[in-house]
């Protein structure tokens, strides 16, 4: 048994006619342990986006504080800070208008934890601010990115665009976010326009990470400050294949918008409107500081 060098190519894609080395290495790893071998001998090395999305996390990984967690909600002076590390959905998000998530459900639902911190929020008469903190954030759900938007509109409607590669069609999909769980889906949903919302990004700000800011700028609904994200506009699709294994790759669905007639992809389409800069080592994960500078 052998393993076509064409669906490596195919799952580990991009401009290059060879798979990537760093997941062939891990191919040859793994088959050495089944007794199968490979056709394919040589892989490129990581493409430069790759290269520095990786060197990204390593350096969120250095700079994130020990006791930080994986999610949290924090308020310094007139200023709410949401950290996540990845845009989550969970079936138990259908119990919400039953239960209101809390603390409990931040690590497993985003939504949940956008809840919880809107209801912390609104309680604090002092907060002018929301942060929203994607800095160490890898992507995930496009459910829980549309759920986030809704949060960020004044109405709860959100308009979520796509080019589709295979039909060359243009798609546009409308959600309405019941944000005050009432049972509603009217007006009254929404935080556009009852705060001013800023946007936290890096380089490691990936897939959701960078569709967040990309929608949120283009609709006008937040400032992106800190760096510019790290790209990816493609969905994830998962698919099976004939012998049961279980893969993921970059989806047919980029996601961006119609503009002047013209698809723009949001890879590497977001404008930082506050650059960090020089200051970045010292202001990530530093909401004190972050907190003074938006003053």
């Amino acid at each position: 048994m052998k393993f076509d060098p064409i669906i490596l190519e195919y799952i580990f894609r991009d401009d290059s006619s060879k798979p990537d080395k760093h997941w062939l290495d891990k191919a040859k790893y793994f088959v050495s342990t089944k007794n199968v071998e490979l056709e394919t001998e040589v892989g490129r090395d990581r493409s430069e986006d790759n290269s520095k999305l990786s060197a990204n996390f390593e350096r969120m990984r250095k700079l994130k504080p020990k006791d930080f967690g994986f999610s949290r909600v924090d308020i310094v002076g007139d200023t709410a800070f949401i950290y996540f590390e990845s845009f989550a959905e969970s079936l138990a998000e259908s119990d919400f208008y039953f239960r209101l998530p809390d603390e409990n459900f931040y690590d497993e639902s985003t939504s949940g934890l956008f809840y919880d911190a809107f209801e912390k929020i609104q309680q604090n008469s002092n907060v002018k601010k929301v942060v929203i903190d994607l800095s160490n954030n890898g992507g995930g759900s496009v459910a829980a990115l549309t759920a986030i938007l809704g949060f960020l509109l004044p109405d709860g409607e959100v308009n979520l665009t796509y080019f589709h590669t295979l039909n060359q069609n243009y798609c546009s999909e409308w959600y309405h976010v019941d944000t005050n769980l009432d049972g509603e889906f009217d007006a009254r949903d929404g935080f556009g326009g009852q705060y001013d919302f800023y946007i936290l990004t890096s380089g490691c700000s990936y897939s959701c990470a960078n569709a967040l800011p990309f929608f949120a700028q283009a609709d006008g609904l937040a400032k992106i400050i800190g760096e510019r994200p790290g790209g990816g506009d493609c969905t994830v699709a998962n698919f099976l294949d004939a012998y049961g294994h279980v893969a993921r790759m970059s989806s047919w669905f980029k996601l961006g918008r119609m503009t002047d007639g013209n698809f723009v992809s949001d890879e590497h389409a977001v404008k930082v409107d506050i650059p960090f800069g020089e200051r970045a080592e010292k202001l990530y994960f530093n909401y004190e500081g972050i907190a003074a500078l938006l003053r």
